[in-house]
């Protein structure tokens, strides 16, 4: 990975491992950057990043095509409650 982090929401979909949002420090203070592992080529890239920071979201995928992000913690006193959604 790129950046270190922890509370990340992660998912596998069309061959890769998606490594999205978290926190940078105990702290609990959210990121928005969002990494692909892709598994042909055995590397991470940075993809792009939420439109809003979170941590301990929720991850699903829809046909293959989609990563939807539900929810997370913004920081210690503020909860998410956006959805965002990827397109592969």
């Amino acid at each position: 990975m790129h950046f270190a982090r922890a509370h990340l929401g992660v998912i596998f979909c069309a061959n890769a491992i998606y490594a999205v949002g978290g926190s940078s420090d105990n702290e609990i203070s959210a990121l928005d950057t969002c990494e692909k592992y892709d598994l042909d080529k055995e590397k991470w890239e940075v993809i792009a990043s939420l439109k809003s920071k979170s941590s301990g979201c929720c991850l699903s995928t829809f046909s293959d095509s989609f990563i939807f992000k539900f929810g997370g913690i913004i920081d210690k006193k503020t909860l998410s409650n956006t959805i965002e959604r990827y397109d592969i």
